[in-house]
């Protein structure tokens, strides 16, 4: 079990895009986004249709993998674990 204190985030991506399709038909989101969620907190993603609020979900619950930059969970990166570690 790993404890936190209220300063270290729980949930933390730094710098994620995610590049779907290849060649010049690629569409790039979340170009170098970034989020810090501590123990309890809470946060809220809004804005309008297509801007990637469904796409950072699903790389912050380990779903799809980010093009670029890195997530952390309790300070671990989470690219690379196994199924089971994930």
């Amino acid at each position: 079990m790993v404890r936190l204190t209220r300063s270290e985030p729980a949930l933390e991506c730094r710098g994620v895009l995610h590049r779907y399709g290849r060649g010049a038909a690629a569409a790039e989101v979340l170009k170098g986004a970034r989020l810090d969620l501590g123990p309890g907190e809470l946060g809220v993603l809004r804005g309008p249709s297509g801007s990637g609020k469904t796409t950072l979900l699903s790389i912050l619950g380990c779903l799809l993998t980010p093009t670029d930059g890195e997530v952390l969970v309790t300070g671990r990166r989470v690219d690379g674990l196994s199924a089971a570690g994930l």
